[in-house]
């Protein structure tokens, strides 16, 4: 059982995908990397759901941190999804 690193409490997010130029795939993880839901929101919902989960951010998984880094600039500047 890989357990989530210390200091990141007991629940975690971890980007793995970005559908549509709107949408955020991600993997919700209790306590241990081997207990997680895999989840799709709007980005506004996910970064509410985090907030409100009180959920650490992981590196996204490999080849989405660009896509997902593009997705939060074009909500920061617009303030919604394209």
């Amino acid at each position: 059982m890989a357990v989530l690193a210390p200091g990141l409490g007991d629940r975690a997010v971890r980007v793995v995908g970005v559908r549509g130029d709107r949408f955020v795939e991600f993997e919700f993880l209790l306590r241990d990397q081997d207990l997680s839901l895999q989840l799709v929101l709007p980005y506004p919902e996910f970064v509410a759901f985090c907030a409100e989960q009180d959920a650490a951010p992981l590196p996204p998984a490999a080849g989405v941190a660009g896509a997902f880094e593009r997705l939060k600039h074009s909500v920061k500047s617009t303030g919604k999804p394209r």
